[in-house]
């Protein structure tokens, strides 16, 4: 008997940190919206992220299943996984919605319902609602949590790395075809924010999965090889080539169908290579950047951050955000100015990360410490490749 742990990757965290803070600048500061590609840089990430979280809990537990000689079924396979995710998401995801529909806020009170049935991705395609907009990204997630079990279930080992690209394959044709499938009016949030055109990041996500749990000498052999060498043949020319073709035609060019396709493709492309490279030994500059106290604890809030951040305030309505109207209050009683965006931001941040700790501690560490630990060990006997 072996014992595979499920080991607790501190990069990783740090890598959230630096994803949530993208997605944050997205929808804060003025301008920056008009750059896509940050705030798609940020939750491509995401999506990386979960598709390799999600997958590796799921390959584990498919490979304990398969070497033990008791027979398990679907549902035994798939109900601890949900349980697990659903005392992490709903709890604060709820509760922010309940507070919302307290308060009085029309879209909850009036048009609630896609929101707490995790189907709000279906209704800002039609009717964007700043301050929620960014709840389409948490309706995907939890959709994939529900497809993802069935998939790798019903999937061979041997052939879940095929399964990864049939997801990519149909996200990318998805994304480029969408503008042929839906009005003009809304073809572009449609490929955005719809599963299927998600997909290449969870596809990514389980690749790296599978090849760190079946061929861990592989997987290691290519993430720990130059980042640079891997970043210039993986990532730059392409981000280069976005670059100049955004110069010649304009912002325009990000919301096209080619790049609806291809440049979210690539940024998660080199999503996955950064989430391998987190389970290497990392040099002083990697250290530097993801093990940080700073971002080790940004990351592990960083839940709390992405769900409250809109709330607070938006650069698409800035005056109906509720931390707007704290700064204003802010700014009377300190005799500053109101209209220093940087002084502005600061105190969002702070606001944000305050209110994101009163969450962690209160709420989402305390039933996480019931549901599961870092590390877990699953007795079963192994072999680390498929035959």
């Amino acid at each position: 008997m072996a014992t595979i742990k499920v080991r607790y990757f501190p990069a990783l965290t740090g890598l959230r940190a630096w994803a949530i803070w993208l997605v944050i600048l997205d929808h804060w500061v003025d301008g920056m919206h008009d750059y896509g590609m940050v705030g798609n840089a940020g939750v491509s990430l995401f999506f990386v992220l979960s598709g390799f979280l999600i997958s590796r809990i799921l390959l584990i537990e498919k490979q304990r299943v398969d070497l033990s000689e008791e027979p398990t079924s679907l549902r035994r396979f798939i109900t601890p996984f949900l349980r697990r995710r659903a005392w992490r998401i709903f709890p604060i995801y709820f509760l922010a919605l309940t507070v919302l529909l307290v308060t009085g806020d029309s879209v909850i009170w009036h048009q609630g319902i896609p929101f707490f049935t995790y189907t709000a991705n279906f209704f800002l395609v039609i009717h964007p609602v700043p301050h929620l907009d960014h709840l389409w990204s948490l309706s995907v997630e939890e959709q994939l949590y529900i497809l993802m079990p069935f998939l790798i279930w019903l999937t061979p080992s041997q052939q879940l790395p095929k399964l990864g690209l049939i997801l990519i394959i149909i996200s990318l044709f998805y994304r480029g075809s969408s503008y042929l499938l839906f009005p003009a009016a809304i073809w572009w949030p449609a490929s955005y924010c719809l599963l299927p055109g998600c997909l290449d990041g969870y596809g990514i996500g389980l690749l790296v999965a599978w090849y760190w749990l079946y061929k861990p000498e592989k997987s290691q052999s290519f993430f720990n090889s130059s980042i640079l060498l891997n970043s210039l043949f993986i990532a730059w020319p392409s981000v280069i080539l976005a670059g100049l073709l955004w110069q010649l035609t304009g912002r325009g060019l990000f919301y096209s169908p080619g790049m609806a396709a291809g440049l979210r493709f690539t940024v998660s492309l080199y999503g996955g290579y950064l989430v391998g490279y987190c389970h290497q030994p990392l040099g002083v500059l990697g250290r530097l950047l993801l093990l940080n106290p700073v971002c080790q604890y940004i990351g592990r809030i960083s839940y709390g951050l992405y769900l409250y951040h809109n709330l607070i305030f938006t650069i698409h309505t800035p005056q109906q955000s509720y931390g707007r109207l704290a700064w204003l209050r802010a700014a009377d009683i300190l005799h500053i100015s109101s209209a220093n965006g940087l002084t502005e931001i600061v105190f969002y941040s702070v606001l944000l990360i305050c209110i994101a700790t009163l969450s962690w501690f209160l709420i989402e560490k305390p039933l996480l410490g019931h549901t599961h630990k870092k590390s877990i060990s699953i007795k079963a006997t192994l072999t680390t490749s498929v035959d």
